[in-house]
């Protein structure tokens, strides 16, 4: 069975579902919440990121932004360091913002410094 492929074909949906504004974050979060339960089954680190990510900006979009911060951090911790792709990029912005809606300025500004990267356009 392709586990990676099943995952992300549950993330996608539930992103679709949270973009399209049709239907409730309710039922997108449930498909992202099933891909993170298979990724953690099996190991799957990418598909992990993805899910905190998705996690990270909910709870951002709500204000809730020490939840934000701990989904974002939790997201880079599963990307290898080698990833150079735009989704590094994404949640490092994520984080920044986080720690700047937090009032630590400094942490905000330090975010990109410390997770340096060259992105694979």
């Amino acid at each position: 069975m392709d586990w990676e492929g099943a995952a992300k074909a549950l993330f996608n949906a539930g992103a679709c579902i949270q973009n399209s504004g049709v239907e409730s974050g309710d039922a997108a979060t449930a498909m992202v919440e099933k891909c993170r339960k298979l990724s953690e089954e099996h190991q799957l680190f990418g598909p992990l990121s993805h899910c905190e990510a998705f996690y990270g900006v909910e709870s951002f979009n709500k204000g809730v932004f020490v939840s934000a911060r701990e989904h974002f951090r939790r997201a880079l911790t599963f990307l290898p360091s080698s990833d150079k792709s735009y989704r590094r990029l994404h949640v490092m912005s994520f984080l920044s913002l986080t720690y700047f809606a937090l009032g630590k300025y400094s942490l905000g500004i330090e975010v990109p410094q410390s997770h340096r990267c060259q992105i694979d356009w």
